[in-house]
């Protein structure tokens, strides 16, 4: 997913509960800390959680904790060497992102945008900030760039979802919207294509297309396995592994017929898809009594196991497309594909909520506004527990149906958000979704 900075006011400027320098902000649906000068409106640029500032950007605006890095000396600021925006609570209020007045930001740098709602990562020809990707997924990233891939031009890769605070405003107020919970797993896809055999000279020759067949094809978020990796590994999974998460939907799919999903629990070996955690550095991201509770709901080791034993994966679908043989691709709507899930046997995305925003209940402690009563609701459906396995909740997806391609946004949970930033700063962890 691509990472921005985004032009935004403050809204909801209240005081922090536990701290008479500080103040608390909505942007972009998350809260956030400022200071005492920050005032309702106000316009800055913020930066969402899992995202990475970059040096040249620390260093000139004196962001860093060591005040040795920084252009000033005798200044410091709040970021370690890594420039990670991480999610944590700080003297019991959530922090879910970093915002900056658009007036200090431009003191340093003269052509940032002002435009609300401009999205950049770029000011002049100086990166300021970039997705979050740990050193050792990079270097299996770097490693893999020389491998060849195969294509097929009806076998399409899943679009990036986007996050539900910054395109909130897309939704409209009687708009039908499902929520489904956001599983964590490994991506997958599956796909029935046509592929033409080997291509000789004289196809080329005389302008002749080969022959074709139609055949399954199995891929992960982004490669396509072809015969020779399934009889390998794919470098994470075991070719087992993946075909046994697409026994269901082999030989069992339309022409054109494509189907993503999410694998959770464990491969065919008994090892955890999404591996094991320590919850003990929580403690360093909540306060003393979310942290107990944190421990207390879900016990010193997360695994992402949703109610799969040892050695059982469970699969759920979350889109399904029909692609012609010159690629243009048309989604099933939600309610067509729990029909196309149940004849094929499989499980689609827990399905939490449908309605309209305007439906909800006014809950008129928080605001008298649609748009702000339902992103609160958003924003609680996120939380806790998942309804499969009873795992910490990764977060939920919000689809409306909007033409040929449906509106998908993702919302995380943010105790999940804090698990996640302590997951990737372990050296030996390598994302698979993003070094695939």
């Amino acid at each position: 997913m691509s990472y921005k900075a985004i032009i935004v006011k403050l809204n909801n400027v209240r005081e922090h509960s536990n701290a008479d320098k500080l103040q608390l902000a909505t942007v972009c649906g998350n809260q956030v800390i400022v200071g005492l000068d920050s005032k309702e409106g106000d316009v800055g640029v913020f930066f969402d959680v899992d995202g990475q500032l970059t040096k040249p950007f620390l260093m000139m605006m004196n962001l860093y904790r060591n005040a040795e890095s920084n252009k000033d000396k005798n200044k410091s600021g709040m970021f370690d060497d890594n420039g990670r925006v991480r999610a944590q609570q700080f003297r019991g209020e959530r922090s879910e992102g970093f915002w900056l007045p658009i007036s200090t930001v431009q003191k340093v740098f003269k052509k940032t945008p002002t435009e609300e709602g401009s999205e950049f990562s770029l000011i002049g020809d100086i990166v300021i900030c970039q997705k979050y990707i740990n050193p050792n997924t990079l270097n299996k990233q770097s490693s893999q760039k020389s491998s060849k891939k195969i294509a097929n031009e009806m076998f399409h890769q899943h679009f990036d979802t986007a996050q539900f605070g910054r395109n909130s405003n897309k939704i409209g107020v009687d708009d039908v919207v499902v929520i489904t919970e956001k599983t964590h797993g490994t991506s997958q896809r599956v796909s029935n294509c046509k592929i033409p055999l080997e291509t000789k000279w004289y196809h080329k020759l005389f302008n002749v297309e080969p022959k074709s067949v139609w055949k399954d094809m199995i891929g992960t978020r982004r490669v396509i396995l072809d015969d020779k990796k399934l009889k390998s590994d794919d470098g994470w999974h075991s070719s087992e592994f993946r075909v046994a998460a697409s026994s269901q939907f082999l030989g069992n799919l339309k022409k054109g017929e494509t189907v993503y999903y999410e694998v959770v629990g464990y491969e065919t070996d008994g090892k955890a898809i999404m591996g094991s955690h320590s919850n003990s550095k929580m403690k360093g991201h909540l306060d003393k009594d979310a942290y107990k509770e944190f421990l207390e709901t879900y016990g010193d080791t997360t695994v992402f196991s949703y109610g799969c034993a040892e050695k059982e994966h469970k699969v759920f679908v979350y889109r399904i497309t029909l692609t012609n043989e010159d690629g243009y691709s048309v989604d099933l709507s939600w309610d067509a594909v729990k029909e196309r899930c149940d004849k094929l046997g499989v499980n689609y995305a827990t399905e939490l909520w449908k309605g309209t925003p305007s439906s909800l209940v006014v809950n008129t402690a928080i605001s008298t506004d649609v748009s702000a009563n339902f992103n609160e609701f958003v924003k609680n459906i996120s939380e806790g527990k998942t309804k499969t396995g009873h795992n910490l909740m990764e977060g939920v997806c919000l689809r409306v149906e909007k033409g040929i391609t449906p509106l998908i946004l993702k919302e995380k949970n943010f105790e999940f958000k804090c698990l996640e930033g302590i997951i990737k700063d372990n050296s030996e962890y390598i994302d698979a979704e993003e070094s695939q």
